[in-house]
């Protein structure tokens, strides 16, 4: 009996691990109706240049409505998003406009 119960235990254990690690190859995930803070938008465009990555800071504004993030791979050109903030300030998407192009 005892063996039978271990083998149910083993069974559960394993159906478990294999549930949790097909949930965290599924992309990327939403909490609630808005994306993680720091993650790149799905509907932005992206696109990789080179860029030296020892350039401080890794992330700066490629123009007035695209950012560049240098990582070890090359930079990452990502367009803001024009609904909510459509210019790049200080290396980040901002509803307001940095000084240079205000």
């Amino acid at each position: 009996m005892a063996h039978i119960k271990n083998v149910l235990v083993l069974a559960v254990m394993c159906i478990l691990a294999v549930a949790l690690t097909q949930a965290s190859h599924d992309g990327q995930h939403i909490h609630g109706k808005w994306p993680m803070v720091g993650q790149p938008r799905q509907d932005s465009e992206s696109t990789w240049v080179t860029c030296d990555f020892t350039v401080s800071p890794r992330m700066r504004c490629h123009d007035c409505n695209t950012r560049l993030i240098c990582k070890r791979v090359g930079g990452l050109l990502l367009d803001c998003p024009s609904s909510f903030a459509p210019y790049c300030n200080n290396g980040f998407c901002s509803p307001v406009p940095s000084v240079e192009c205000a």
